[in-house]
């Protein structure tokens, strides 16, 4: 870290079940959390972790946040649902003669000649693709 930063960055990572947050103190230390991910709302988990973060400074939020240069945001929280296999009901809208093509793997696939490669399971039922 350079000595001209003297501000405190924070981390945040919006999972599908915690999310987790990092402040990297001005001095260069850290300081570790994690909350339950609100589902129905992902920013009260946000809200809720950077709350815990300033208690445990003994600080507000507002004075907390006020030290803060920088925050960073991801989350994965797609990736989660698509590893569970937990998402909403979708359809596909191709086009036509082509609704078997996420089948295929034409994309990526780890060895393009080896037939016996197991097939990724489907991300939407046949039946719900459409070719237009």
């Amino acid at each position: 870290m350079s000595a001209a930063r003297s501000r405190a960055r924070i981390g945040i990572d919006v999972g599908g079940t915690f999310t987790d947050l990092v402040v990297v103190r001005a001095d260069g230390s850290l300081l570790l959390d994690k909350t339950a991910t609100s589902s129905n709302d992902p920013a009260n988990g946000v809200m809720r972790g950077l709350g815990q973060l300033a208690a445990r400074e003994d600080r507000s939020l507002r004075d907390l946040l006020s030290t803060v240069d920088t925050i960073v945001h991801g989350t994965t929280t797609a990736d989660d649902a698509l590893i569970a296999q937990s998402g909403g009901r979708v359809g596909l809208l191709t086009t036509q003669g082509h609704r078997d093509e996420i089948e295929l793997r034409g994309g990526f696939k780890e060895d393009v000649w080896d037939p016996a490669k197991p097939p990724p399971f489907a991300l939407c039922p046949r039946r719900r693709r459409i070719g237009v």
